[in-house]
C-alpha cells in the first residue's frame, strides 16, 4: 500500500476593501451626481498597516494626478474588484468637496479564479453573477 500524502488545505485569502468616499458639491449635484461617490480598491488583509498606508497614499496621489476620481458607473451596484478604469466614470475635482478613505471588512469570501478562469468560492462552488 502506497501512503497517501495529505495536503493541508490553504485558507482562502481574506480580502478587505478600501473605499474612498468623495463628497460632491452642490454644483456637482445640480449636474446629476449623487451626494457621495465611491471608488474602491481591494487588498489582501494580511498586509501590514504600512503597506495599507502606502496603498492609500498611492491611490490619493493618482486621484490628484488625474484631477478627480474614477468611480463605478452605477454607484448602487455590487463592487467589482476586477473592474478596469474603462468600467468607470471620471468626476473632476471642482465637483468634489473632500475625499476620505475607509477600510471595509467583507462579511463573505471573495471568489478566486481557478485554472480555467472561472471564479469560484472557497468551497468550490461557482460564484453567482448578476
Amino acid at each position: 500500500m502506497v501512503p497517501v500524502e495529505t495536503i493541508a488545505p490553504q485558507p482562502p485569502p481574506q480580502v478587505r476593501i478600501l473605499r474612498f468616499t468623495g463628497k460632491i458639491s452642490w454644483e456637482g449635484q445640480s449636474n446629476g451626481l449623487p451626494g457621495e461617490i465611491y471608488a474602491f480598491e481591494a487588498y489582501d488583509a494580511s498586509l501590514p498597516s504600512q503597506a495599507v498606508t502606502q496603498i492609500i497614499e498611492k491611490s490619493l496621489s493618482l486621484m490628484k494626478h488625474l484631477g478627480g476620481m474614477a468611480v463605478q458607473r452605477n454607484q448602487g451596484a455590487l463592487i467589482d474588484p476586477q473592474a478596469t478604469i474603462l468600467d468607470r466614470i471620471f468626476v473632476p475635482w471642482h465637483w468634489i468637496v473632500y475625499v476620505h478613505p475607509e477600510i471595509i471588512v467583507l462579511g463573505a469570501s471573495m471568489p478566486i479564479p481557478d485554472e480555467a478562469g472561472v471564479e469560484r468560492l472557497p468551497n468550490g462552488t461557482q460564484a453567482l453573477k448578476n
